[in-house]
């Protein structure tokens, strides 16, 4: 899995399933979860590159997903789309 294009709350669903926070409760991708991710692959083919790309992080299970996680969630849609049409 890719955690680079994933939408934020598919992402945070992953993390939580990780360390067993989910306690019954079934993270489900919706139609919003996929255009989030369109957007991100969009920007990246404009841009070459996404902000939380190549993050480095001590090897340990799912820790570059979180701070991956939590970039996305620090970047907003204006801040990542700057430069670019106003429609994207």
């Amino acid at each position: 899995m890719t955690c680079a294009y994933v939408s934020i709350v598919c992402m945070i669903g992953i993390c939580d399933a990780s360390i067993g926070k989910v306690d019954g409760c079934v993270t489900v991708q919706s139609r919003r979860d996929d255009l989030e991710s369109l957007g991100y692959m969009l920007m990246y083919f404009l841009r070459g590159k996404l902000p939380w790309q190549n993050m480095k992080t001590a090897f340990k299970p799912f820790e570059r997903e979180r701070k991956v996680g939590v970039c996305k969630e620090k970047t907003s849609p204006e801040e990542l789309c700057r430069g670019y049409p106003g429609q994207l």
